[in-house]
Parts: C-alpha cells; structure tokens; sequence
C-alpha cells in the first residue's frame, strides 16, 4: 500500500476533459487513446453509420463532440485497490500479532533457549555469588563474601579453562583461595593454585600473632607451590587414563552429532523443569523472565538423560556408570529440597535468537547458627561461539609437584612437633606429635 498521499484518490471534482489530448500521458492515464470505448482494447476500425457532431441550435456552429471521461473508472479501481490494500494490511498485522504470540510466549521463549543452550558445544560462563550474611558467630565470625568462576569450553574438541576464587571473612580479616584449570587439545591437564604461600602467611600472622614465624624451609616449600602450572599427563593419571580418555572421546562423538545433541534438547522439552512466573521488564534488549526450578521434573529429565543414546555413548567407557551419577544427583536434590532454600531466580534471553544470555538469582536459606537467614546474590552471564585454549608457556610436571607436596608435609608436621615438644611438660598426657593427634 502507497503510504504517500499526493497519490491517494481524492473525491474533489476533476477538470473536465479536452479534445487535445496532453503531450505526455500522466501516470493516473491508461496507456490508450482519450475518449476510446475500452481503456483496455483498442479497435483497430469503427464500422457503421457516420456519426453527424450536434450543432449549436444559436449558431450553427459544431459543438465539441462529449469524451469519455476515465476518471470515474480510475476512482473505483483506486477505491477498490485501497480496500484490497487495507485487507491485506489488517491480515498481515494480524498474522504478524500471532507470530510475535507464538515467537514471544513466554514459556516459548525461556524452554527455547534451556533447549539451545543443551545444544551449543562451545560456551563460556561468569559468575559471581557474594553475601553479607554471618555463617557463624561466637568465638569465630564468619562470613561468605564472595566466590567467582570463569569458565568455559567446547566439548567438540574437549578443551576447557576455568579460574576459580573465593573470598571467606573470618573476625573481620578477608582471606581468599584460588585455582585455575585447563584442558587442552592433547588432553593434558593444567592446574594452579593461587598466592598460597601469602594466605598461609597472612592467616598465621593473624591468629598465631605477628611475633610467629613460620619456619623458612616451609616458606620455600609453599613458594615452589604457589601460582606455578602443574601439567598432568594421561600417563600420570594411572588406571584412570583410558576412562577419562575415553569420556573425552565420547563427549567429542556427542558433540559432532547432530541427532545426539537435539535429543537432549528435545529430552528437556518433554521435561520441561524450568517455568515461567511472570515477565519482567526488559534489560539491554533482552527479554526477563521470573522463573523457577520444578525438582519433580529435573528428577525426570535426569532419568530420561540416563537412557538417552548419548548416554550410551558415555557408558561404553569403562568405569562411567550413569546409574551411580543418577543417584548422586538424587541424593544431591533430596538434601537441597530437604535444607528448602528460597530461590528467586530472573532469567535474560535474547529478543530475536532466544539465546540464554543471564541468569540472577538470589538464594535465601536458614542458618542453623543465628536466626539470621543467610542469603547469597548470584549473577551468571553466557557467551557462545569457537572456543579455544593454549597450554600454559611454562609448567612443571605433575611427579615434581607431589614431590614438592611430599616434603611440604614433612616440614609442616617436623615444624609443629618441635613447637608443640617446647609447650609440654615431659608428664604432660597430651598427644605428642601430628600423627597421634590425627588418629585421636
């Protein structure tokens, strides 16, 4: 339909028509001489009686032979064509109404992108949890500050990258524990644990007091620990090596399978665990949904994945028994319903791809210690695409590490037993060295 309006018909009077036809026919004119019976067939001769033109009964004079007027014709069709327009105009917006219903339920939405996101074989994830809330109070106040987890991976590979930290209050001093991880294409594992060495010089300096050292050679020790890579071989993992390898390849056969990948999304649509509450206000072009877990059909869908074909693709690896992690995951869900934590959970999904790209959620949870709940803030946004990850530039292998960790352990407990040894009287009932205050 022609939105301008200069060429919209107009019900105003029209000019009355001349004998001269114009130069150049407008564009409102029929491709056909003025004053033709037919605007659409032309006569190549006219047969039959002369037609005498009508004389002025005054004058005498030839009065101007009448023209037919085409401008009636053209004003039903414009007439006609606009309702025609205006149908088609109505339908499609009515059409489009019902698409944008289908495309934008909201259940639509929210179970399509759960279904993507069990698709997609490359992903990479960042979270962050923190809390106010005191875990315990008394002679030790403690408090969950805040963890973060950046991870990511492409199971059609496999390869994988995950940095990890968590930051625990203890009587108003913060002390944080770290690590990252890699897996890489050759299957090698690479580990790393992060300023060890300061937080065990931090935490002794805060609770044994500043007069206490730690002896040197232990610092030597934690400082051959800390922030190193550790590369772990097939070879160092022993009689486990053929079924992680094995796991490795079966998830990489999942992953290149297009039949195995919809039937785990078409699994989660017939147990659909998360349903919509309510849509929430849109955020940076993305569609919120206030969500929520159903345990009965998580439980479901669980046991359906247990016989599903990619499941047996893992299954063929010796030592992966899908009916054991079944009942884990049961046993997992049975002690979270059991604590009956409160969840509150909005998630963000792209307008046009339905693409899961955040999840917040706040958990909200009693505390056997205080009468306090505790409650943590979480926020986990997705990315997807290739996914790629580079072995670290410098490592040192695994065996030289338990090594390092081998005589980590002898110098802590030679170290406690000289410093316990020095507070003792020789009658003194007390266990005498780390070992026997392990076994007490």
């Amino acid at each position: 339909m022609n939105d301008n309006p200069s060429s919209a018909p107009s019900d105003a009077p029209q000019p009355q028509q001349t004998d001269t036809p114009p130069a150049t026919p407008s564009l409102d004119q029929e491709p056909a001489t003025v004053g033709a019976a037919s605007p659409m067939v032309q006569p190549a001769t006219v047969s039959g009686p002369s037609v005498t033109p009508a004389q002025s009964p005054q004058t005498g004079e030839s009065l101007p032979a009448p023209s037919a007027s085409p401008q009636k014709p053209r004003k039903k069709k414009w007439m006609v064509g606009g309702i025609v327009a205006a149908i088609i105009v109505v339908l499609l917006a009515a059409a489009g109404s019902a698409y944008a219903f289908w495309y934008q339920n909201l259940e639509r939405v929210v179970g399509q992108a759960m279904a993507q996101l069990m698709t997609e074989s490359a992903a990479n994830t960042s979270t962050l949890i923190t809390s106010d809330s005191e875990l315990a109070t008394g002679l030790m106040n403690v408090k969950f500050k805040e963890f973060r987890l950046d991870a990511g991976g492409d199971t059609a590979v496999p390869v994988g990258d995950m940095n990890a930290s968590m930051t625990i209050e203890l009587n108003g001093r913060d002390y944080t524990v770290g690590g990252k991880a890699r897996i890489v294409e050759d299957r090698s594992v690479y580990f790393q644990i992060v300023d060890l060495k300061d937080l065990v010089a931090k935490v002794a300096s805060d609770f044994a007091g500043a007069e206490f050292e730690i002896p040197a050679d232990v610092m030597t020790e934690l400082e051959a620990i800390q922030n190193k890579w550790v590369k772990v071989t097939t070879e160092d993992m022993g009689g486990d090596a053929e079924t992680y390898t094995c796991v490795l390849d079966a998830y990489e056969r999942i992953s290149s399978n297009k039949e195995l990948m919809d039937e785990n999304a078409e699994l989660y649509e017939q147990h659909a665990f998360v349903t919509v509450k309510e849509q929430v206000e849109s955020r940076n072009g993305n569609l919120g949904y206030n969500v929520e877990f159903d345990t009965d059909k998580l439980s479901e869908y669980m046991r359906a994945s247990a016989d599903s074909k990619a499941t047996a693709e893992l299954e063929k690896c010796e030592g992966y028994d899908s009916d054991e992690t079944q009942q884990e995951f049961e046993g997992q869900l049975d002690s979270a319903n059991a604590t009956a934590p409160k969840v509150d959970m909005v998630v963000w999904v792209s307008r046009f791809g339905h693409e899961l790209r955040q999840v917040d959620y706040t958990i909200t949870a009693e505390n056997s210690m205080s009468a306090d709940d505790i409650v943590f803030q979480g926020q986990t946004t997705f990315e997807y695409g290739e996914f790629s990850v580079d072995a670290p530039a410098e490592s040192v292998p695994f065996s030289d590490w338990l090594e390092t960790v081998d005589r980590l352990n002898t110098t802590v407990e030679d170290a406690y037993n000289d410093a316990f040894m020095n507070t003792l009287d020789s009658d003194s009932t007390v266990p005498m060295n780390v070992s026997e205050v392990q076994a007490t």
